[in-house]
């Protein structure tokens, strides 16, 4: 399989509860993005399960899926911290989603 490029810069892990916490943003285009990245190809998942790493519990009894678009990959962990805490993502991921969403609209 190709190499994916990566939504954000660091891993959605326990240890980054803090830079979650403290480093939410405005994300432009929020809605356009989640649905972007709910309507990603499935192409594996991990045996680990969903974690809220700011509340430390568990959010579901799925596996954490991982998704692509064919050119990123992203996982069901950050689908959901980007909708109840807003992560930082790459303006890059953000420009690709408008023009697959322009490209889609064509």
């Amino acid at each position: 399989m190709d190499d994916f490029k990566y939504i954000n810069d660091y891993c959605i892990r326990k240890q980054n509860s803090d830079f979650v916490k403290n480093n939410s943003v405005i994300i432009p285009d929020k809605a356009l993005i989640l649905e972007h990245m709910k309507s990603g190809t499935l192409y594996g998942y991990t045996t680990a399960k969903v974690i809220d790493i700011v509340k430390s519990v568990e959010i579901s009894e799925m596996f954490d899926f991982l998704y692509t678009d064919g050119e990123y990959s992203w996982s069901a962990t950050e689908i959901y911290h980007l909708e109840h805490y807003d992560i930082p993502i790459s303006d890059e991921f953000i420009e690709h989603v408008k023009s697959c969403s322009k490209r889609s609209k064509l």
